[in-house]
C-alpha cells in the first residue's frame, strides 16, 4: 500500500489502476487515506482499531469532499476513538440503522438489498429468520468468525438437509459481502467456507 504526503495537487493527479482499486495512505495522519477505484472514483477512508479488530470508516467522496475537510473529519473520528466511541458505530447510529448486532444488519440487508434487487426476497428472509438469526441473535457482527459460519451450515447439513445448508451459506455470503462493501466489517467471515452439500446438476445432494 503506497504511502505519501497527500496534497491537493497530488490527489488531483492520482490516476485509477487498470483493475480493482488502490489505496494511498497519508504519512501525516496515520490511518487516513484515499481509495482510488478502476472507475476513477476516489473515496476518503480511515483505518483504525477497536480492541484487536481493525475497522474502516468511509469519510466521503472526492472532489465533493476536499483534502482539508477530509483530514478534519478523520481527526474528529480519531478524537471520538480517544474518548471511547467507535466512530463507525456512532455514525451508523446517527443514520438511524441498527448496525452492531447481526439481526440489525440482517434487517438492513433485507431492506436495502434483498427487497430492492432480488427477484424473490422472501426466500432470503425465510432462510435468515429460520436458520441464521436465531443462532446469532444479539451477537456483534464483527464477533462472528469463519468457524461460526462453518459450524452453522455443517449443522444444517448433518441434520439431513445438505442442499438447504448450501442455500443458507449462499445467503450468508451475500449478506457479509454486502456488509464489507459498506464498511460495516473489514472481512467476510464466510469467505473460504465451502458448501457442505455436494449437488448434482438437478440440485440433489449426494
Amino acid at each position: 500500500m503506497p504511502k505519501a504526503r497527500l496534497t491537493a495537487a497530488s490527489v488531483e493527479r492520482l490516476r485509477p489502476p487498470a483493475k480493482g482499486r488502490i489505496e494511498y495512505w497519508d504519512n501525516l495522519l496515520p490511518g487516513f487515506g484515499l481509495r482510488v477505484s478502476e472507475t476513477g472514483a476516489k473515496t476518503w477512508v480511515l483505518i483504525y482499531r477497536v480492541g484487536r479488530r481493525q475497522r474502516r470508516l468511509t469519510l466521503g467522496k472526492y472532489p465533493a469532499l476536499g483534502l482539508a475537510k477530509a483530514r478534519e473529519k478523520a481527526r474528529e473520528a480519531l478524537d471520538q476513538l480517544d474518548h471511547g466511541t467507535d466512530p463507525a458505530a456512532h455514525r451508523r447510529g446517527l443514520q438511524g440503522g441498527s448496525t452492531d448486532t447481526f439481526e440489525g444488519v440482517a434487517g438492513l440487508f433485507l431492506d436495502r438489498y434483498a427487497r430492492r434487487h432480488q427477484r424473490i426476497p422472501e426466500r432470503t428472509e425465510y432462510l435468515l429468520e429460520k436458520y441464521v438469526t436465531p443462532e446469532w441473535k444479539g451477537r456483534k457482527l464483527e464477533s462472528i468468525g469463519r468457524g461460526d459460519v462453518a459450524l452453522l451450515v455443517d449443522g444444517i447439513a448433518e441434520a439431513g438437509a445438505p442442499v438447504m445448508a448450501n442455500r443458507v451459506l449462499t445467503v450468508i455470503k451475500k449478506l457479509f459481502g454486502w456488509a464489507v462493501a459498506r464498511d460495516l466489517i473489514v472481512l467476510s467471515p464466510a469467505a473460504g467456507v465451502e458448501a457442505p452439500g455436494k449437488e448434482t446438476a438437478r440440485g440433489t445432494a449426494c
